[in-house]
């Protein structure tokens, strides 16, 4: 508190007055510091994104470690300086995988300088990875297992254990982000012991209300074709009408495609699996019809309906490569087999509605062009 020598020149009265300005000014001066500067631990969320999935996770932990006393600063991996990944404290990874195994493109130098043999140790280091991936490709989640692997050999302590995602990533990773933060707040340290990297979490453009789960319904306004009559191959010039959305077009921005499936093979599969439209499914608020038409998968078929078609359909080409592990030979056999393929195998295997809904992974959106990702709709039949 300031204090006022007894010899000042000051009768009481003025000395009470200086004291009592002087104690309020302090106050002023503390708290702007704190409003100011960065008076909470920080902690560093960084995402490798190749589609915008994991940008979008990282925002929304942000916005949590608010709420936990934490300062979040969110950036790429590629923004990370191995000397500036040494000297953070608390580490948040969120990564998807791309293709069969491979980092996002905004993780792949980063990727380069942590695996590194002369990479320097972070034993300071505390850090959780989340991953979110898709189980229909060789290499689930593998940038996100690589990375986990790595900072624990470079003497990073794991806080908690990673946790994997498949494609209908939302409640398994959010559930995990809110484990993750608290356990990040009690992590010793306090708000001065890094400023290595920018607060980049202060650029960050606002949350869109459309997302993954809430795509805009969007009018296709242009369709006009750029390539020659006589091309081989046909290019289009696409407009989209955002009316009063607030969405606003970036380069780099990709274009999500949200399927439909077709009604004709929607309909083969409804004969087959002798069920009428409107049949009823454990867990589902719509009949099968819809379904099959919005919400699964049936061009491409699982690797779970693949497993429980060579169990019951006893076809001697598929159970010899599913058991030998040839994954050349049993991609060149699926080549061009859909669902109802498989399902065809063998006409005296019997599914129940239930049963087969259970054996297929959630009807994805096609991403067009490169990240972040801005989410319109456009209905095509795949």
């Amino acid at each position: 508190m300031p204090y006022i020598p007894e010899d000042s020149p000051f009768n009481q009265d003025q000395k009470a007055w200086l004291a009592g300005f002087m104690a309020g000014l302090q106050t002023r001066l503390i708290n702007t510091a704190d409003a100011g500067g960065r008076s909470k631990p920080p902690i560093y969320i960084l995402y490798g994104s190749q589609t915008g999935n994991a940008e979008g996770l990282a925002r929304t932990a942000a916005a949590s470690a608010k709420q936990h006393g934490l300062e979040p600063v969110v950036q790429s991996l590629d923004e990370v300086e191995m000397e500036a990944l040494g000297k953070m404290r608390r580490v948040l990874v969120v990564t998807s995988t791309y293709g069969e195994g491979e980092m996002p493109d905004n993780a792949e130098l980063f990727w380069e300088a942590l695996s590194s043999p002369t990479a320097a140790r972070i034993e300071e280091t505390t850090f959780g990875v989340l991953a979110i991936g898709d189980t229909g490709y060789d290499g689930f989640c593998e940038a996100g297992k690589l990375i986990d692997m790595r900072l624990e050999q470079l003497g990073a302590h794991r806080l908690l254990a990673r946790v994997d995602c498949d494609v209908d990533f939302d409640e398994p990773a959010n559930a995990w982000i809110e484990a993750a933060l608290p356990l990040f707040a009690e992590v010793e340290g306090g708000a001065d012991e890094v400023a290595a990297a920018p607060a980049a979490e202060e650029a960050a453009p606002a949350a869109s209300a459309f997302n993954r789960k809430n795509p805009y319904q969007s009018t296709l306004a242009v369709n006009r074709r750029l390539s020659g009559d006589s091309s081989a191959k046909e290019i289009r010039h696409y407009e989209f009408a955002l009316g009063d959305s607030g969405i606003h077009y970036e380069a780099g921005d990709a274009l999500n495609v949200i399927p439909e499936n077709d009604p004709a093979l929607v309909s083969l599969i409804l004969n087959r699996l002798n069920v009428g439209a409107d049949t009823a499914v454990a867990k589902q608020d719509k009949p099968l019809a819809e379904l099959l038409t919005r919400n699964f998968e049936i061009s491409t078929p699982s690797r779970e309906l693949i497993a429980a078609i060579e169990q019951r359909a006893g076809n001697e080409d598929l159970s010899r490569l599913l058991q030998s592990g040839d994954k050349e030979g049993l991609d060149n056999w699926l080549w061009g087999k859909d669902t109802l393929d498989l399902l065809q195998l063998n006409p005296g295997v019997s599914l129940s509605a239930d049963e087969f809904v259970s054996l297929l992974k959630p009807l994805q959106h096609r991403a067009t062009l490169s990240p972040p990702a801005r989410w319109l709709t456009l209905t095509i039949s795949t």
